[in-house]
């Protein structure tokens, strides 16, 4: 059996606005990496889905309660983290609880 998914409303409605508009605006990867590339990944984007950046980062640091990952592996550069044209990277909210 998988394990439950454990995320927030807001984070659902999010994501699933995230995927609405970038098949609304015909997301393109190739796209995507050539815009990554040209203004970083944060800002790729953002030129994409306006108001990300607020969500994941205050000035040039990841807001509290974020981590990122990329290629699987957790970014301790946070923003500064080296990201190839090819790899993955994740947003992971902290999980709560106790």
């Amino acid at each position: 059996m998988p394990a439950k998914r454990i995320a927030s409303s807001e984070l659902d409605a999010f994501v699933n606005e995230g995927i609405r508009l970038s098949k609304e605006r015909g997301y393109n990867q190739a796209i995507f990496v050539g815009m990554r590339h040209q203004f970083g990944t944060i800002d790729a984007i953002e030129r994409l889905h306006p108001g990300f950046r607020d969500r994941v980062a205050t000035g040039e640091e990841i807001v509290p309660g974020l981590s990122v990952a990329v290629d699987g592996e957790t970014a301790a550069l946070g923003l500064l983290e080296p990201v190839g044209p090819s790899s993955e990277v994740h947003f992971i909210p902290a999980l709560g609880g106790g």
